[in-house]
């Protein structure tokens, strides 16, 4: 019984030492926990240098011994691996340095370190490397942002000088505005003065237009009339050279009238003196009469003809003479007409040409704004000053347009216009010839003029000569038929009528002599007449054909002018689109001017911030490792075997109370039974005081072996002797009355305890149903308990109270048990005892 009274106190002892022991403090000699390293990093080239991180890793992992690490190759890691030799294999991929140098890349890679364990070899070993491969990433990710935050603050420093320069281009970018916005207001007034002129220009081309319209209106008409005049001129020289024929014949016949008209007069002299002789001389009479008839009737012939000659004459002389009127007219209208075109279309060209270079100086100073605008845009600007110049260059484009088709109209115009003033070159000679024209023209209607007095009176007087023969011709027939015998009895009548006849041979030799005399003037002027017709008629037809000439060149003329006012319509409207272009383009240069000094102002505080920005190694190491986590620990544990003396320490003292009433007989009794206080008494005077022992024993065997040193080591010593008698209370309690049936039942209940008492794993992470035994198992009060001791924690009064009446119930159900037991052993009455024997479970 001694034997076994040591072996039972020795049972916590060997349970803690040999238990704990194996587990004191492994994560102090995790160093010796192999794991494999296979580095496939390749290096890369970053800002200049050579970037390796796997080979930084690795270095640093040799150097850093947190794990036993083994650098071997890719299919030893996996074997090793797989049979136990490591327990852990990091992988450094062969894209870890590229990945890390795409931290500055629109879409940067994460540098992903792979780690592969195998739970099934051992879970707590694979959880210890999970744990080193936290660390691991954590020095990895420190060292990598620190590069990465020294690459930064280097950038962020070249952006400092960048922004600096960026603010001193912004100045002179807004000087540029400014000069811009000046050369824009430039343009603007002179774009104002040009839309002006191209009104003027308008104006006057319509006034051209109009003037043109006149003009060809005045051709148009001198036109007809020289076609009138060509006409006249044609039917007076016609009647003149009908009348020039006459003349001779004229003169003649009024030489013969006036030889007849003497001899007639000579006759009636004779017959005066000799009208007694008459009848005597009846012969002679006839023959005469016979002769006067022949001479009448020849002058009748010649004269017939007159009157219609001298009214054609005279017809002719009027409209010739209408016709040189409207001549002169119409030629006096075209010269002056034919001037104002010439000097119209030289004023016109000259202007369209100085027009056309100024269009070419804009468009070139257009071009140069566009070009200057352009380069501003092409710079990295803010999204403002971005904005601001879009708008310029949309400016810009719209007034390079408009001056396009400005220049478009001005060259259209000016083509026109060159043309048209080529076609005017001939207008000055022209107006010369038709000025000369028109003074002939003058001249000849003055000659007309006395002309068509001349055939007038001849008219007037041509019929009263005709009828003055006809009678003569007639009275001389007469006479002949009516023979001598009526000239002898009508000598009385004849005697009448040769005074008359002597009346009216004075006055046809009067009226003879008259013509006579103006025949040679007639004849000449009908030479003279004859010439200048021919002249006039020559005249006429190229008065005609320069006039159809002119109507030819009107259609051109009227076209160009058509043109040249739609011309001068697109130059004023392109002149007010590069007016009101202009205003917006001023506008976008004043926004630009602005946006430039905005912009300048910011970069310059955005330099100036970032020059008073610590960007040192200090700032780089601050950003990789921002946080120091400082741990302020309320307790202190030393290792992992003190953390799990607690547990340890109360499943040993409940195991060793459980093997206690398995090897002691707590129910056996010798001698006289005398009651039931003295038999329990009897077995607690064996059974605490080994309690009491074998607690004690443990602890100073954990602290000579394992070097177990609470905190509290009294108090410690305490927790652990009162729960050792309350574990034996209980087993006492049980055993007495069930048995080995009772210490079955402890034993479950210790299972139970070891769930519910959260000695492992905290309440909250444990199963759901192990909150419903917590408050209820004595290893929750012992463990809490405990863990006060060791770590000098919070105050165990409270669980060493709970305890104490764990204990004291079961002390008292343990005497009611053995009490009535003995009350029945005294009175015969059988007991549970014998039953239990008999079943093998006592």
């Amino acid at each position: 019984m001694l034997v076994v009274m040591v072996a039972v106190v020795a049972i916590p002892t060997i349970y803690t030492t040999l238990f704990l022991g194996s587990m004191w403090d492994p994560y102090g000699s995790v160093d010796r926990l192999p794991v494999a390293v296979v580095n496939e990093d390749q290096p890369v080239e970053y800002n200049g240098e050579t970037l390796s991180i796997g080979s930084e890793l690795a270095d640093n992992l040799r150097e850093d011994g947190s794990l036993d690490f083994h650098f071997v190759d890719a299919d030893d890691a996996q074997k090793g691996l797989a049979d136990g030799t490591y327990y852990m294999v990091i992988t450094i991929p062969k894209d870890f340095s590229a990945n890390a140098a795409t931290v500055t890349d629109p879409s940067p890679k994460a540098m992903e370190l792979g780690y592969e364990t195998n739970p099934g070899t051992n879970y707590i070993a694979s959880k210890l490397g999970e744990s080193a491969m936290a660390k691991i990433e954590a020095e990895v990710r420190e060292s990598v942002t620190q590069t990465y935050a020294e690459t930064m603050l280097e950038q962020l420093a070249d952006i400092g000088d960048g922004l600096q320069e960026g603010a001193d281009g912004a100045a002179e970018l807004e000087q540029g505005a400014s000069d811009l916005a000046e050369g824009g207001r430039t343009i603007r007034d002179n774009l104002k003065l040009l839309a002006d002129s191209t009104l003027t220009f308008r104006n006057g081309s319509t006034q051209l237009t109009e003037g043109l319209a006149k003009y060809t209106a005045g051709v148009d008409a001198a036109a007809q009339g020289a076609a009138k005049l060509k006409e006249g001129a044609g039917q007076l020289a016609q009647g003149v050279g009908q009348l020039g024929d006459a003349a001779p014949a004229l003169v003649d016949g009024a030489g013969k009238l006036g030889q007849g008209a003497k001899d007639l007069a000579a006759g009636v002299d004779s017959a005066k003196t000799g009208g007694d002789t008459l009848a005597a001389g009846a012969a002679q009479v006839d023959d005469k009469l016979t002769e006067l008839n022949n001479g009448l009737a020849q002058l009748q012939s010649q004269t017939a003809a007159l009157p219609d000659s001298a009214a054609a004459l005279d017809a002719g002389a009027q409209l010739a003479q209408s016709g040189a009127a409207a001549l002169q007219t119409g030629l006096e209208s075209a010269s002056a007409g034919a001037a104002a075109a010439r000097e119209g279309a030289a004023q016109l060209n000259g202007g369209l040409q100085t027009l056309s270079g100024n269009s070419a100086a804009l468009n070139e100073g257009a071009a140069a704004l566009a070009q200057d605008i352009d380069a501003l845009a092409a710079q990295p600007l803010p999204p403002e000053l971005a904005a601001a110049l879009t708008q310029l260059q949309q400016g810009a484009a719209s007034l390079q347009q408009n001056l396009s088709a400005y220049t478009a109209g001005v060259d259209t115009a000016a083509a026109g216009a060159a043309a048209l003033n080529d076609a005017s070159t001939g207008l000055p000679a022209l107006a010369d010839g038709l000025g000369q024209m028109a003074g002939k023209s003058a001249e000849l209607t003055g000659g007309l003029t006395t002309l068509q007095q001349g055939t007038a009176t001849l008219a007037q007087q041509a019929p009263q000569l005709v009828q003055g023969i006809d009678l003569a011709a007639q009275g001389g027939q007469k006479l002949q038929q009516e023979g001598t015998s009526v000239v002898r009895q009508g000598a009385q009548d004849l005697s009448g009528g040769l005074e008359k006849l002597a009346g009216g041979s004075a006055a046809l030799q009067t009226g003879l002599g008259d013509l006579s005399a103006k025949l040679p003037a007639l004849t000449d002027g009908l030479t003279r007449l004859q010439t200048g017709v021919g002249e006039l008629e020559k005249g006429a037809g190229q008065l005609a054909d320069g006039t159809g000439e002119l109507q030819k060149n009107s259609a051109a003329l009227n076209s160009g002018a058509a043109a040249l006012a739609d011309g001068a319509s697109q130059i004023g409207d392109g002149a007010s689109k590069l007016y009101e272009g202009s205003g917006e383009l001023t506008d976008g240069l004043d926004k630009m001017k602005d946006g430039s000094a905005t912009l300048g102002a910011s970069l310059a505080d955005g330099a100036q911030q970032i020059a008073e920005t610590n960007t040192g190694k200090e700032v780089a190491d601050m950003i990789a490792a921002p946080v120091n986590a400082e741990e302020a620990k309320l307790t202190e544990v030393p290792d992992n075997g003190h953390a799990m003396a607690p547990y340890m320490m109360s499943v040993a003292l409940w195991v060793g109370c459980i093997a206690f009433s398995l090897m002691y007989p707590l129910t056996e009794y010798q001698g006289e039974m005398k009651s039931g206080a003295a038999w329990w008494l009897s077995k607690a005077s064996v059974l605490y005081p080994v309690a009491l022992l074998q607690a004690v024993v443990m602890v100073g065997a954990l602290h000579a072996l394992d070097g177990f040193a609470p905190a509290r080591m009294g108090q410690t010593l305490l927790i652990a002797c009162l729960a050792s008698v309350t574990f034996m209370s209980v087993m006492y309690f049980f055993t007495s009355l069930l048995g080995r049936i009772g210490s079955f039942l402890m034993l479950v209940f210790m299972v139970v305890q070891l769930a519910g008492s959260v000695g492992t794993y905290p309440l909250e992470i444990s199963g759901s149903f192990v909150k419903y035994l917590h408050d209820w198992v004595p290893f929750t009060y012992t463990v809490k308990a405990f863990r006060s001791a060791i770590c000098a924690g919070q105050d165990v009064s409270g669980c060493a109270v709970y305890l104490a009446v764990w204990a004291l119930v079961f002390t008292l159900l343990t005497l009611v048990v053995f009490t009535v037991r003995a009350k029945h052993i005294r009175a015969g009455r059988p007991t549970l005892t014998p039953w239990l024997e008999r079943h093998r479970l006592a």
